[in-house]
């Protein structure tokens, strides 16, 4: 599944369903780790850990404003 299918997969994440919520982290990791390895230098896996630890915990918080899954992710 693509980018196309990260609503579904959210939806399905705040449900409490967890492999979904795999899915966005295998479609989200390189991203970010590359965004934490340009700032971070060292400590990048450490941070994106910290992220989607953060994320799953955060999520029944989560709301829909129209900008894309990963903007939130980001913040």
């Amino acid at each position: 599944m693509g980018v196309d299918g990260v609503p579904s997969l959210v939806e399905r994440s705040l449900k409490g369903d967890r492999q979904p919520f795999a899915e966005l982290y295998r479609l989200f990791h390189a991203p970010l780790y590359r965004l934490a390895r340009f700032h971070l230098r060292s400590g990048a896996e450490d941070a994106v850990s910290e992220t989607f630890l953060r994320a799953w915990k955060a999520l029944p918080r989560y709301r829909t404003t129209g900008a894309p899954f990963g903007a939130w992710l980001y913040g």
